[in-house]
């Protein structure tokens, strides 16, 4: 990704969480990677854990993707329990959709899950809280 402004990040970040809330089957949405460390750099990802009821059914339909504008490439991708979709938009934004179950947040985590939350995450969504025992468990550096 090339000159990726902090603005225009923010405003896909704000796009993202906009399009979450309206959707019955996102129990949260989550920033993790890079950009919830402030570490973010022009080459930057943007990384996303969405949590649904299903996720089978959110990657069988993934036209989605399309709301936050124009797509130059995707790539599927699994790490474990999690799929993703990795999408390459005209605008440089490179962005990548993890999905998973509530599962994921579960106390204790995962190895893999323990990384992602250890390096630091950022709560977009929660509307039922269900990260809070995650929430607690990191301050509490029990994960």
């Amino acid at each position: 990704m090339a000159n990726i402004t902090e603005a225009r990040i923010e405003r896909f970040l704000e796009e993202v969480s906009v399009w979450a809330r309206t959707q019955p089957d996102i129990v949260a949405l989550i920033l993790v990677g890079s950009h919830a460390r402030c570490t973010a750099t022009d080459d930057s990802d943007v990384d996303l854990m969405i949590l649904v009821e299903d996720v089978a059914k959110r990657i069988a339909n993934w036209a989605w993707i399309f709301n936050f504008g124009e797509v130059r490439a995707v790539m599927r991708e699994t790490w474990g329990r999690v799929e993703t979709i990795r999408v390459f938009y005209e605008n440089s934004i490179e962005a990548e959709f993890n999905l998973a179950t509530s599962g994921w947040a579960e106390v204790p985590l995962d190895k893999g899950t323990f990384q992602v939350v250890r390096a630091g995450i950022s709560i977009l969504y929660d509307p039922s809280e269900i990260l809070r025992p995650l929430q607690t468990a990191i301050k509490a550096d029990v994960i």
